[in-house]
């Protein structure tokens, strides 16, 4: 910080992480330079950074933080701020135009980003809807959704990035949690979305894209309604909520665990828990007792197959994606629940471990590729049914 140039009148606010405090030289830095600095404690900060479903968000500091902002007695330009909040991001290149989609409800309004054509561009009968991954906000994990809205936008296909209840710029509950996550109002309010899309830009049939809980939505989304033409499921982890599924898999991983050597090694050490031990071994004399048949399935074999009839049935189709060491997929497999020959209009993918939100560039542009692949695809086979239909009713006009 030594360089810095003379910048008296500047005003600054230092905020510590919860309990930490504020750096010394960091502040006499500032003041060397002619800040007026001001240091307060930033608590809440853990809270804030737990998961997005958990975090909470530090009020308090943020009051702090708009009362700093607000005594600097900035001009405000209400004309501006008006057509801000009318088109969020324009783009001649693209060929794009971004707008607020709000839908206002006696619940609370939900918040999306509708990405479109120019206005004298075509537009197809498409919309894409990019579902929340869990509780991240309608820029998607590591900001796909942005990237893949904009790039489809160019295309001529519109989108819509939306924050159901609870989560991003929409109204609702601070903290979901995971329960709150997998509830049937979450898929409702899918509906709603595609209602006001129809409304709003005369769009006839939708494609659904979620990761995770994103996922479990658009799943559920394509079983309800034969206006999913196509559902794209990237690591869904599970189809059917059952609070106790996570603790299943974790005693299922204990038990894996401890069926090598280096492992009974660590018992004997002591490095494992003794609570592990004891379900450990609960499990295995269950197992003994009652045999691998009476094991709970971790997916509903029943509710299963109804689903796939109704995705045949809506004429849906629907693609997984899932990433190596998904436990979701490897249940599938074990309990045969993969789609059956009969469902002919659902896919299942792997790809290299890439992680649960596709963290890496490479697993990302991995991801994206695939995502244009089955929009293209569903966009291929609608054009032909359509080229299709139209050949039909020409030639029975002719023969009448």
């Amino acid at each position: 910080m030594s360089p810095l140039p003379d910048m008296p009148g500047h005003r600054v606010l230092l905020l510590s992480r919860d309990d930490l405090c504020v750096d010394a030289k960091l502040t006499r830095a500032l003041e060397s330079s002619g800040c007026a600095v001001e240091a307060g404690n930033g608590n809440g900060y853990a809270a804030m950074m737990g998961l997005p479903h958990e975090a909470v968000p530090p009020i308090a500091v943020a009051r702090a933080i708009v009362e700093f902002v607000n005594a600097t007695n900035l001009p405000m330009d209400k004309p501006a701020i008006a057509q801000q909040a009318k088109t969020l991001y324009e783009d001649a290149d693209l060929e794009i135009i971004e707008t607020i989609h709000t839908l206002d409800r006696s619940s609370g309004a939900l918040f999306g980003v509708l990405t479109q054509p120019r206005p004298d561009e075509p537009s197809a009968e498409w919309c894409i809807l990019f579902l929340n991954a869990g509780a991240v906000r309608h820029t998607g994990p590591n900001r796909m959704w942005v990237e893949a809205a904009r790039r489809w936008g160019k295309r001529g296909v519109a989108s819509l990035r939306l924050d159901l209840m609870g989560i991003g710029e929409s109204d609702g509950d601070k903290t979901l949690g995971t329960e709150g996550l997998y509830q049937e109002r979450m898929v409702e309010q899918i509906q709603i979305a595609m209602d006001s899309l129809r409304y709003r830009l005369g769009v006839r049939r939708f494609i659904a894209v979620g990761l995770c809980a994103g996922a479990f939505w658009a799943f559920h989304a394509a079983v309800r309604s034969p206006e999913i033409g196509a559902a794209i499921l990237l690591n869904p982890r599970l189809f059917f909520w059952d609070p106790e599924v996570d603790r299943r898999r974790l005693l299922r991983r204990t038990v894996k665990g401890l069926s090598e050597w280096g492992d009974w090694c660590r018992l004997v050490r002591g490095e494992v828990p003794f609570e592990s031990i004891k379900q450990v071994a609960r499990i295995a004399l269950d197992r003994m007792q009652a045999g691998d048949e009476s094991r709970p399935l971790q997916i509903p074999r029943a509710r299963m197959a109804e689903a796939w009839s109704a995705i045949e049935r809506n004429r849906n189709r629907m693609t997984c994606i899932f990433t190596e060491g998904e436990p979701l997929l490897r249940e599938m497999v074990e309990e045969g629940q993969l789609p059956p020959e009969t469902c002919s209009r659902v896919q299942c993918i792997q790809v290299a471990n890439g992680g649960h939100t596709f963290r890496p560039l490479w697993a990302q542009r991995l991801a994206h590729e695939l995502i244009d692949r089955e929009i293209g695809a569903v966009l291929r086979q609608s054009h032909a049914e359509s080229r299709h239909g139209d050949s039909e009713t020409q030639w029975a006009a002719s023969e009448a």
